[in-house]
């Protein structure tokens, strides 16, 4: 899977700039410092922000593993249910959907 955003990792700067892994502003959180919330609500939405590139590599690699223990349980086809392992992978692929359109 190739990424359509700017490579991670990111971090964000005391000035609300997000910048890439050569220290390049991607984006720009200080036009938000309007926006209703405090200060430490918009610190912690920039932390989850800056690690998004590395949460979504973390549930693809997820992906991956659980594709290959996904499998359904039951005594017959009459009584097939997925396990576990499929449930969670249903619901990764979904996350990973929504960051890759």
């Amino acid at each position: 899977m190739s990424a359509k955003h700017t490579p991670g990792p990111w971090s964000v700067d005391s000035h609300g700039l997000i910048h890439n892994n050569s220290d390049t502003p991607i984006a720009n959180l200080t036009s938000a410092s309007f926006l209703p919330g405090s200060l430490f609500e918009r610190e912690a939405n920039a932390r989850l922000i800056t690690t998004a590139p590395s949460l979504l590599e973390a549930l693809q690699e997820v992906s991956v593993q659980l594709d290959q223990r996904a499998d359904a349980e039951g005594n017959g086809p009459a009584d097939y249910r997925p396990n576990w392992e499929m449930s969670l992978l249903q619901i990764v692929n979904a996350v990973i959907a929504k960051a890759e359109p």
